[in-house]
């Protein structure tokens, strides 16, 4: 570790302190900060520790040491019977497989044959199982955590905050890159820059560009929400550019098709509502960033959408194993046995089917063979079954934002974040189910009960304070 990764990490663990010491609302502004600085990683006694795996504890610290009020741990959690049945559901088809299936069985056995370890094999039904119970989890003690207006504003100004930071890193090392300015190995090496294809993409503090470009991709959706809600001193056109641009710099296909899903979502909405100034401000935006992109060859432009878009979206299974060998082998398996759609395999159970579908100048190399993007992930562990559950559950949220106002930032960025975090990596999801829970615990702790006839009132965030301000 370096110098300089050490000093980061530190100020990190000076910070997580600090927070918990002074109160809810700055824990969980810390905690929102490090939730897209997934590249920082330290190794300890061998095993690889990153703070945003930490996640679930630090929730869980937070809850003990500054408990929300009782009233705020009484109320009822929106969607708490689906996500209870999704564990059940999920609990159900990882039993099955690892305990009852011969073939599972057959298969574990090969795979450590192979070489792979314990983790991997005999126990990989149980420990995926704890880590899908954690990415839950860690929604449901936000939505206990956040009481009010100030410790929502906390989380979302320190997730925004932590991807503007892991950005302009990125965009740092790409500069130093091409300059005498020095290149700051704070992550891996191998996670600084990627030269392939002639290509240097960014980074950032995400790990690897497509995990940054996901983060960015949530950020935008946040900010976009809050504008649409009429609240826009909150999230300045300056951010939404930045944001923007950085997802440009990753040149990540997954941030791409994300954002491509979020901006249709955003101009469908819009228009529904007649939100003209709204659609200014990101065409504005748009305008910005073609100017820039007309600054480079246009053969430069006709490679990377080829590269980047064409090839990788509209050229079969056998390009999208080329490029994402695990998803690939996933979509190559249901073909040649659909039944494995319906239920799944359990939670990481699908590994094990996939190693005849792998790549094979892969496969010596790897003891893994995960499906890297959310909705092949969710498909694999827990089938279309499990999928309708949290389709289920989501909407179930997102009634809970919208009953309070309509437009809600909250019922926005539940459905313009839930669609863009199908696309993205799995291993960000986390991100938008943490941020989901926290609008879900807002609304719930400013909900009245209906009494003697009178309705529930209605909660209107306008105006929300500026980020900084709070």
């Amino acid at each position: 570790m370096t110098l300089t990764a050490a000093l980061i990490h530190t100020a990190i663990a000076l910070a997580v302190i600090v927070g918990l010491v002074r109160g809810r609302h700055q824990s969980l502004y810390v905690i929102g900060f490090i939730l897209p600085l997934q590249g920082l990683r330290v190794e300890v006694l061998g095993v690889g520790w990153q703070w945003a795996r930490l996640l679930p504890l630090l929730l869980l610290l937070t809850y003990i040491i500054h408990p929300p009020p009782v009233a705020a741990r009484r109320r009822a959690f929106p969607g708490g019977p689906l996500m209870l049945g999704l564990f059940m559901w999920t609990l159900l088809v990882s039993g099955y497989f690892f305990l009852f299936d011969s073939e599972t069985t057959h298969l574990i056995d090969q795979a450590q044959r192979m070489g792979w370890g314990r983790a991997q094999t005999t126990l990989r039904h149980p420990i995926q199982y704890v880590v899908f119970l954690s990415y839950f989890g860690s929604a449901y003690l936000v939505a206990k955590l956040v009481d009010g207006q100030r410790d929502l504003h906390g989380i979302i100004s320190g997730f925004v905050a932590g991807t503007l930071i892991s950005l302009a890193f990125g965009t740092y090392q790409m500069v130093a890159l091409r300059t005498p300015l020095p290149v700051i190995e704070i992550i891996h090496e191998n996670a600084i820059i990627e030269r392939t294809m002639n290509e240097i993409r960014l980074f950032g503090l995400g790990g690897e560009p497509k995990h940054t470009g996901a983060s960015a991709v949530l950020a935008l959706a946040l900010l976009m929400a809050i504008q649409m809600a009429g609240q826009r001193a909150a999230a300045p056109t300056w951010k939404i550019v930045a944001l923007l641009g950085g997802i440009a710099l990753t040149l990540s296909t997954s941030s791409f098709v994300g954002l491509a899903l979020l901006l249709g979502t955003v101009l469908t909405l819009s228009m529904l509502r007649n939100e003209g100034t709204a659609l200014r401000r990101y065409v504005f935006a748009g305008m910005i960033l073609a100017g820039v992109g007309s600054l480079f060859a246009s053969t430069e432009i006709e490679r990377v959408v080829d590269e980047r878009i064409s090839d990788r979206l509209f050229q079969g299974t056998d390009t999208i194993s080329k490029y994402e060998p695990k998803d690939g082998a996933y979509v190559n398996h249901v073909l040649d046995e659909p039944k494995y759609l319906v239920a799944g395999h359990g939670a990481g159970g699908v590994d094990f089917y996939l190693v005849d579908h792998f790549r094979l100048d892969l496969l010596p190399k790897t003891t893994s063979i995960t499906p890297t993007y959310t909705l092949t992930k969710v498909l694999s562990d827990i089938g279309i079954v499990g999928l309708m559950l949290l389709v289920l559950m989501l909407l179930t949220w997102w009634r809970a934002a919208r009953a309070n106002i309509n437009p809600s930032v909250g019922a926005t960025f539940i459905l313009i974040g839930g669609l863009a975090s199908l696309v993205a990596p799995y291993f960000t999801f986390i991100l938008y189910l943490v941020l989901a829970g926290a609008f879900v615990g807002y609304y719930s702790s400013m909900a009245v009960p209906e009494a003697a006839g009178v309705p529930a009132r209605r909660v209107d965030l306008r105006p929300m304070p500026h980020p900084s301000k709070v």
